[in-house]
């Protein structure tokens, strides 16, 4: 891996490409209205041509609800290799979070920290840069994977040394516990990179099995949440 300005885990955009992170996404979201709006960065990714994946506390409402929402794909500093484009969202159209998440439930951010992000198709054409890109796959069989087995974190940290550089990361741990809804590692979770990818590694390509929530915790995509994924797609397709 490339070590950029000193930061090892920070990747360029030919290793994004040749990895077959495209997909992954520099996330900006705007809560409330002036002026008492605020920005937060995050991470999210494509699964598939209109739906983004993202941690649940990323959109939900709380004392502000988000009502705009940036996507840039690839994003490296100032550099958009993808384009990006820009939405004001409305929490029932947009967004879908997993039934039982709740805000204001700490024990529920590393097992539901789950949510759907639709895009519509008259959003993405206005882009005529943005490609059709290689949407990340999610792991089917989740009760294949293995306690040690290696993972693989991609995403946009915005705390520390990161901040202000706008660059994906690459992190790498193992899996130390699996849990019916989350599993434990020993990858960060620091300010933007939330909503990222976890992966393995499976005959030289990349499966999603989870969402890096909160420190040394992912949420487990299982079964479950798989069928959920799916019903929620067809809710929010309009």
């Amino acid at each position: 891996m490339s070590i950029i300005n000193n930061l090892p885990d920070e990747i360029t955009f030919e290793q994004i490409q040749e990895l077959g992170f495209e997909s992954v996404c520099y996330q900006k979201t705007i809560r409330g209205k002036w002026p008492f709006k605020a920005n937060f960065n995050s991470t999210s990714f494509f699964i598939s041509k209109n739906f983004l994946l993202t941690s649940a506390h990323n959109i939900v409402k709380t004392y502000r609800e988000v009502n705009w929402l940036n996507i840039a794909p690839s994003r490296i500093g100032k550099t958009f290799h993808f384009g990006n484009f820009s939405m004001s969202v409305n929490s029932s159209i947009h967004f879908r979070a997993f039934p039982k998440y709740d805000m204001d439930n700490k024990s529920t951010r590393s097992l539901y920290d789950i949510a759907l992000v639709y895009i519509p198709n008259k959003i993405l054409e206005k882009n005529q840069n943005f490609p059709s890109l290689n949407s990340l796959t999610i792991l089917n069989d989740i009760s294949s994977l293995t306690i040690g087995e290696k993972i693989y974190c991609a995403g946009y940290p915005a705390s520390n040394q990161h901040k202000n550089r706008y660059r994906m990361t690459l992190d790498t741990s193992e899996i130390i516990e699996i849990k019916e809804h989350s599993f434990k590692h020993n990858l960060d979770t620091a300010t933007g990179n939330s909503g990222s990818p976890i992966m393995v590694k499976r005959n030289d390509k990349f499966f999603v099995i989870g969402i890096n929530s909160i420190k040394f915790h992912g949420t487990l995509i299982n079964n479950i949440k798989q069928k959920w994924l799916e019903e929620s797609k067809h809710s929010l397709e309009i």
